[in-house]
C-alpha cells in the first residue's frame, strides 16, 4: 500500500518520505545506546504511517496591502467601472512622450493637425456605455529613476493643467475583429484630435535644435501627458498599449503636396550594451505609471489602511483579490501546529486549492497568482531582495498557480512552506496572494499591478490537501 500511494508524489515528495525514514532510524539509534540487542525490536515496535487529510481548517480573509507598484507597466489604464461588490474603481495614466526622429520642418511649414493614437490592449467593465477621456499636459516632471525599488505607485499622482489639450467622447470598441475560433484578436485604435495650439507650439520647436532632436531636452520642455476619465462615468477601465501609443504631428510646406509626419512615442528604448551572447541590452528612457483608486462600501469600506483585514465570515464566505489597488486574500492554517502534537510529521505533499466564484460579466479573472509570506500584522514579509515569496517546489523561481478554467481553481504546491512551519523554521502567520511575481535580473521582486482584474474565492471550498508520513513520539 505504501508503494502504491508513493507513486503520487513528486521527487521532492519522495525526499520527504526518505527524511521520515531517516528520522525513524535516528530515533531508534538513540534508544539503542542502552542495549544494542534491542534495536530490532524497537524498530518493529515503532509505528510508521502514511496518511492523507484534507480537513485542516483554512481561514480566508480579505486584506488591504501597502500601495503597489504601477510604474513602467504594460498598460496605460484610464476610466472607471463599478464592481457590484468591490465598489467603484478609478484609473488615470501619466506618461512621457518624445520624438525619435528630429523635427526638420522648414521655417514656413504649416501645421495641419495633431492627433493622439491609443491602441487598445485590455478592458475591464461595460464597454457599451459612453465615456469621456481627457488628455492633459503635465506640469510636474516625471522621474526617470532606474532604482528597482523606487518609482510610482497606485496612489501616486502628478500635477497637470486643468484645461485638456484633447477630449474624446465615445463608446469603446476595443476589439476590431476576432477570428471564428476566437483565438486571434486584433485590437482597435482610439483616435483623439488634439489642440491645434499645442500642435503649433510643437512645430515652433524647429527653431530649437536640442528640443527638435528629442531626448532629454525635449522631455525637459514637454513634461508629459495625463489620460484622465470623467469621474462620473460608469463604463470601463481601458488599457492601452504604451508600445503603440503615439501622438502624431502633421504639417506641410507651402506649395508642397506631401504631408510630413513627426511621431511622439510613449515608449522608447536605447541600447546600453551587449550581453555575453552578443544580444543587445536595452533600457527604457520614458516614464509612465497608473494612478488607481477605489471607493468601497459595505463591509469592505472598513479596509482603509495597509494591514486592515476582513474575515470571509463577514463577507458572505468570500475572500477577494483586485489588481492595481492592493486588495488581496490572506490564507491561514490555525490547526497546522496541532498537527504534530502526537506525531513526528514529515509533509510528503501539500496542495492548497482555491475555488473561484463566477465573475460578473465583463470583469476578467487573473490568470496566474503567486504566494508570499505574511506577518502577524497582515503585511508582506520582505528582505533586501524584496518579497519573501514561496518558491515552486525544487526550484528558486516564485510559485505560480495558473487558473484552471474547467475546475475554476488555482492550485499551489506548498509542501516546503508547511514543512518549514512544522519544523519551526518559519512562523505560522499565513500567506498572501499576489499577482505573478517575475524576478529582475538581480533576483529582486515586488508587488506589481498593471491591470484591475478581480476574483472572489469561495471560502467554504478552499482545501488544504496533505499527504504526510508520521512516527509516534
Amino acid at each position: 500500500m505504501l508503494k502504491k500511494i508513493s507513486t503520487l508524489f513528486t521527487t521532492s515528495t519522495q525526499g520527504w518520505l526518505a527524511y521520515s525514514f531517516a528520522m525513524l532510524l535516528g530515533l531508534t539509534t538513540l534508544t539503542s545506546c542502552e542495549d544494542p540487542k534491542e534495536i530490532g525490536s524497537e524498530l518493529i515496535a515503532q509505528e510508521l504511517g502514511l496518511k492523507f487529510t484534507d480537513t485542516l481548517t483554512v481561514n480566508s480573509s480579505t486584506v488591504l496591502l501597502d500601495s503597489v507598484y504601477t510604474n513602467m507597466g504594460n498598460n496605460l489604464l484610464v476610466g472607471n467601472y463599478t464592481d457590484p461588490i468591490l465598489g467603484k474603481i478609478h484609473s488615470a495614466s501619466f506618461f512621457q512622450i518624445a520624438n525619435a526622429d528630429t523635427l526638420k520642418a522648414k521655417t514656413d511649414a504649416v501645421m495641419d493637425s495633431l492627433v493622439m493614437y491609443l491602441v487598445y490592449r485590455t478592458y475591464q467593465g461595460d464597454t457599451t456605455k459612453s465615456q469621456t477621456l481627457n488628455v492633459h499636459r503635465l506640469t510636474d516632471a516625471l522621474s526617470n529613476s532606474k532604482d528597482y525599488f523606487t518609482g510610482y505607485f497606485n496612489n501616486s499622482s502628478s500635477a497637470y493643467e486643468s484645461t485638456p489639450v484633447g477630449t474624446k467622447v465615445f463608446k469603446p470598441r476595443p476589439i476590431k475583429y476576432r477570428n471564428i475560433a476566437g483565438d486571434t484578436i486584433k485590437f482597435d485604435t482610439l483616435r483623439i484630435p488634439m489642440s491645434r495650439a499645442l500642435g503649433q507650439e510643437l512645430l515652433n520647436q524647429r527653431s530649437s535644435s536640442d528640443i527638435a532632436a528629442g531626448g532629454a531636452a525635449f522631455r525637459s520642455y514637454f513634461k508629459g501627458l495625463a489620460l484622465v476619465g470623467k469621474k462620473s462615468d460608469e463604463g470601463a477601465i481601458l488599457g492601452f498599449s504604451p508600445s503603440y501609443t503615439k501622438m502624431s504631428l502633421y504639417y506641410h510646406s507651402p506649395g508642397d503636396t506631401a504631408v510630413s509626419i513627426l511621431n511622439y512615442y510613449a515608449r522608447l528604448t536605447v541600447t546600453t550594451g551587449y550581453n555575453s551572447s552578443g544580444v543587445a541590452v536595452t533600457e527604457e528612457v520614458l516614464s509612465r505609471y497608473n494612478n488607481i483608486t477605489a471607493e468601497r462600501s459595505g463591509a469592505l469600506a472598513g479596509l482603509v489602511k495597509p494591514g486592515d483585514i476582513l474575515s470571509s465570515k463577514l463577507s458572505n464566505n468570500e475572500a477577494y483579490f483586485q489588481g492595481g489597488v492592493g486588495l488581496t486574500t490572506k490564507l491561514e492554517f490555525p490547526g497546522l501546529l496541532r498537527f504534530k502534537d502526537k506525531y513526528n510529521v514529515a509533509i510528503n505533499k501539500a496542495e492548497l486549492v482555491l475555488e473561484t466564484k463566477s465573475n460578473p460579466v465583463n470583469l476578467s479573472i487573473p490568470s496566474v497568482f503567486s504566494l508570499v509570506e505574511s506577518n502577524s500584522s497582515n503585511r508582506i514579509v520582505k528582505d533586501t531582495y524584496g518579497l519573501l515569496f514561496l518558491r515552486s517546489e525544487g526550484t528558486t523561481s516564485p510559485s505560480a498557480a495558473v487558473y484552471d478554467v474547467t475546475r475554476k481553481t488555482f492550485t499551489f504546491n506548498i509542501t516546503s512552506a508547511l514543512q518549514n512551519i512544522l519544523s519551526g523554521r518559519r512562523p505560522n502567520t499565513g500567506l498572501l496572494l499576489t499577482p505573478q511575481i517575475v524576478l529582475s535580473d538581480k533576483g529582486n521582486s515586488k508587488v506589481f499591478g498593471d491591470n484591475t482584474s478581480r476574483v472572489a474565492f469561495d471560502a467554504t471550498k478552499t482545501k488544504l490537501k496533505i499527504y504526510y508520513t508520521y512516527t509516534n513520539k
